[in-house]
């Protein structure tokens, strides 16, 4: 048709291409060990490439905003300045705290990069959002139902075939490198397959065959035996109801329905196939707990941030410096919240919770008064779900420290919630300007990319400060640590080794 816009236009029309990047990293993570990459706990980890591929999938998205989106508008003045606020204050704590200032400016600029992608996608919008919802719940679809594929294509021996006396086999969750990001992931997932199931295909025999899969999805978080997600997601839907009452039901009991068909299955397969093919002998195939009774020695760790927080409440020790002060089991605290406090101060924390509180608010308020209109809120809620448990999740775990999670967080609030524009004002090209400085200041400080597969040989090597890997920015997350006689991965910190039960100056080749 003449004067119809060509592909390209359609393209630059809205944030179509940005939200293509994100959700097409969050779907192709995960399953990056089936690329042929040379993933290796010696070399390059799993988490290590999605990090890598990460970073280049945020900077492009900045790049094709920062070039070729319109002056967005931005958020109100006092949005605006309560921002400033919490990156003023965290670069004042990278500049005058932190001991490594490159590391510290890395999680600094990271972040303000995390953020201002979600807002600046948010903001440049999509002209569909049916379109968008769609593509959001295909995905969820998709994922799930591969990801459940190559499951049990892994594990179907553990659970189908006769056991082995005196042999307990093990359930693998491929894709992830650690068992707590499977299920930061699929918190994810879970809130938006109901949903997707019930809008993509209406027949019969396609929705029964459909809800068979999506509970066996369901019971791998059982599987899995997920604290934080467990809790995450019972307190809110529990503290949804609370609030939104007759609003929420709907999206309510048709979560609760696949958790009910999910507790089914999984007690199919870890009491019932045990039962039968004991046959009497005692020997079971698998050992499957409903709980994991592992504490990653959390209240350890918490009490290290709390002790961080008391000696250093208004800045904090420095934007990911909590892996500063080596201990022996990981380099963040399992609670973003004190991580945060910890690392970048109290007042910091209080005007971040805040902002993040008032804009999920607001999305919950459009929410109950578009329900209440008769207007199809189900992708939405669900959406404003995944916003909401992912900050409740990371009050248990290392949630937001792990890439794939942080886009997922990304894609969260950036939605465009029934379309929510959180008092835009005049349009000004004062975003798109940091964005470009957030860009700039990640790629200055990914200087330390060179080091990944030093520090993770150097770990295999000496097994120091733990005797695991402590993700954090990379899979080797300590700023301190050794690489070989006299000569430290990142430079050691005053006083670090002395805090080491067993380890001494000459030990880490100090003179």
């Amino acid at each position: 048709m003449p004067g119809s816009p060509s592909k390209m236009q359609k393209l630059l029309l809205d944030g179509r291409v940005c939200w293509g990047l994100l959700l097409g990293y969050a779907l192709a993570s995960p399953f990056l060990p089936l690329t042929g990459l040379p993933i290796s706990w010696s070399g390059i980890t799993l988490m290590d490439w999605q990090r890598i591929i990460e970073a280049g999938v945020l900077l492009f998205s900045m790049g094709w905003i920062f070039v070729l989106a319109p002056p967005l508008r931005r958020t109100s003045n006092f949005d605006f300045y309560a921002w400033t606020c919490v990156f003023g204050l965290g670069l004042i704590s990278a500049l005058a705290v932190a001991h490594h200032v490159q590391f510290a400016l890395l999680e600094w600029s990271w972040f303000l990069l995390l953020v201002v992608t979600a807002v600046s996608t948010r903001k440049w919008g999509i002209r569909s959002q049916a379109s968008l919802d769609n593509v959001l719940l295909h995905y969820a679809l998709f994922a799930a139902l591969t990801y459940l594929w190559w499951f049990w294509r892994i594990n179907s021996s553990v659970y189908f075939e006769p056991p082995i006396p005196g042999l307990i086999r093990t359930v693998q969750f491929p894709g992830f490198s650690n068992i707590r990001f499977f299920s930061d992931y699929q918190s994810f997932i879970l809130l938006l397959l109901p949903t997707a199931l019930e809008r993509l295909d209406s027949r019969p025999i396609a929705r029964q065959t459909g809800t068979l899969l999506v509970s066996a999805y369901f019971a791998l978080a059982l599987l899995a035996g997920s604290r934080s997600l467990i809790v995450a997601h019972a307190v809110l839907h529990a503290s949804l109801w609370l609030m939104l009452g007759r609003h929420y039901q709907k999206f309510l009991f048709s979560q609760l329905k696949f958790w009910v068909y999910g507790f089914v299955i999984f007690a199919i397969l870890t009491m019932v196939i045990p039962l039968l093919m004991s046959q009497g002998t005692g020997d079971t195939p698998v050992s499957s707990k409903l709980i994991r009774t592992d504490s990653s020695q959390r209240t350890l760790l918490m009490g290290i941030a709390w002790d961080m927080i008391r000696n250093h409440p208004l800045l904090g020790v420095g934007p990911m410096h909590y892996a500063d002060q080596a201990n022996q089991n990981a380099a963040h605290p399992h609670n973003l919240f004190m991580q945060f406090a910890a690392e970048w101060g109290v007042p910091a924390t209080i005007l971040l919770s805040w902002l993040v509180g008032r804009d999920l608010l607001k999305r919950l308020n459009v929410l109950r008064h578009a329900d209440s209109q008769g207007i199809p809120v189900d992708t939405s809620m669900a959406m404003t779900c995944a916003a909401i448990v992912l900050p409740i999740q990371a009050m248990f775990a290392g949630t937001l420290n792990y890439p794939v999670s942080q886009v997922l967080a990304v894609i969260c609030f950036a939605y465009p919630v029934m379309g929510l524009t959180n008092g835009d004002e005049e349009k000004t090209e004062g975003l798109n300007l940091v964005g470009l400085t957030a860009m700039l200041l990640v790629i200055m400080n990914l200087t330390t990319l060179q080091s990944i597969r030093d520090r993770n040989l150097c770990f295999i090597q000496t097994h120091w400060p733990t005797n695991h890997f402590a993700p954090r920015f990379w899979q080797q997350g300590w700023l301190v640590g050794e690489c070989g006689p006299g000569r430290p991965t990142v430079e050691i910190s005053p006083g670090v080794l002395q805090q080491i039960p067993g380890r001494s100056p000459v030990q880490a080749g100090e003179p």
